[in-house]
């Protein structure tokens, strides 16, 4: 904010004031410092502090029923609960800037005698979306290397931002995967996102 100080006035009010020596020489001595207080407090004011944080989302669980081998959805309603994420960093939904995918993760949760790996799948997406923002992707994995994971790291797009998503009260997590083999039995699926906040205070 850009301060403009009449030094003619304020030389002419001190002249017409007729103060004595000694006020002159007081007067003379405690301006700068005021000045100096006043400049400092206003850069103060002005000064945005720019935050940013990784944050780890809710975890997500997947039941699966037995499939045949082929294109798969399963989709799932939660409350995504961002004010709480943030809060933790004494920071409200109102100082967001962005949030964006840092990583993901999806696990097979299989307790049976004949327990699946992801080999069962020849590629896998994850999506968000509400009732009033269509669906986006988040992260993804094409194709899923053959290699009995039960743990798999999925590519993310981190300048995908998702800030509207992050306002919203509810959201549904949407689970696209491709299976090259039927399974038999229900298996699990635990989905475990990290996101990147930027904030400003």
């Amino acid at each position: 904010m850009p301060i403009s100080i009449n030094y003619h006035y304020l030389y002419r009010t001190n002249h017409q004031s007729k103060l004595t020596p000694n006020a002159m020489k007081i007067s003379k001595f405690f301006f700068p410092i005021v000045l100096a207080t006043l400049l400092l407090g206003l850069t103060q004011c002005d000064s945005i502090k720019n935050i940013e944080q990784n944050v780890n989302g809710r975890a997500v669980t997947f039941d699966l029923p037995p499939q045949a081998a082929g294109d798969y959805m399963v989709t799932q309603e939660i409350s995504f609960n961002f004010d709480s994420l943030v809060s933790q960093f004494d920071l409200d939904l109102i100082n967001l800037a962005g949030v964006k995918p840092q990583s993901a993760t999806i696990s097979i949760i299989d307790t049976s005698a004949t327990p699946v790996t992801f080999d069962i799948l020849d590629n896998v997406e994850l999506y968000l979306e509400s009732a009033t923002i269509p669906a986006r992707k988040i992260a993804y994995k094409d194709p899923v290397l053959h290699t009995g994971l039960i743990t798999l790291a999925l590519d993310v797009d981190n300048t995908n931002d998702i800030l509207d998503f992050a306002n919203a009260n509810t959201v549904t997590i949407k689970l696209k995967a491709k299976l090259n083999a039927a399974t038999d039995h229900q298996i699990q699926m635990k989905v475990a996102v990290q996101w990147h906040i930027a904030a400003e205070l």
